[in-house]
């Protein structure tokens, strides 16, 4: 299970979700007001003041079940199959996160008139994952294949 590429892709998207989920992705500044603001996952946050402005219900939960996702898909091993397609699903997950993280910014900078944003690392987090995903994708179908060869040959 450990030896395998695509169980260190797993657990790679793993890190990278979680991690996702206390960093701040994405700020702003009120140019008008001085005032700047962070963006994490669950929340937005006036940093002078340390003040939520607004709360992010359900974007903390994308990141957390693409975790889950990788840590059950690692577990699946003899279930190759299986695993692809929870791969797929996750990569799903994972490029619904920025319309939906778009969307919170949206209405989080809304009344704001001039602002400037500024984006963090940790928000390219889910395109990476993508990108392992699928590395994971080509991995596990690599395995599949060489078994297929082998019961072939028996």
């Amino acid at each position: 299970m450990w030896q395998r590429i695509q169980t260190l892709y797993l657990a790679i998207v793993a890190v990278l979700s979680s991690v996702q989920m206390f960093v701040p992705l994405a700020g702003f500044t009120d140019v008008d007001a001085a005032q700047v603001y962070a963006f994490k996952a669950y929340n937005l946050i006036e940093l002078e003041s340390g003040e939520v402005v607004q709360n992010a219900y359900f974007l903390p939960l994308l990141p957390l079940i693409i975790a889950l996702l990788a840590v059950g898909t690692i577990f699946l091993f003899k279930k190759r199959l299986l695993q692809i397609r929870l791969c797929v699903v996750n990569i799903v997950l994972a490029i619904m996160f920025y319309p939906y993280m778009f969307l919170h910014l949206y209405f989080a900078t809304k009344g704001v008139e001039n602002i400037s944003t500024f984006w963090g690392i940790p928000s390219s987090f889910q395109l990476i994952n993508v990108i392992l995903l699928f590395l994971a994708i080509r991995a596990i179908g690599h395995d599949e294949a060489l078994v297929r060869a082998a019961d072939r040959m028996r």
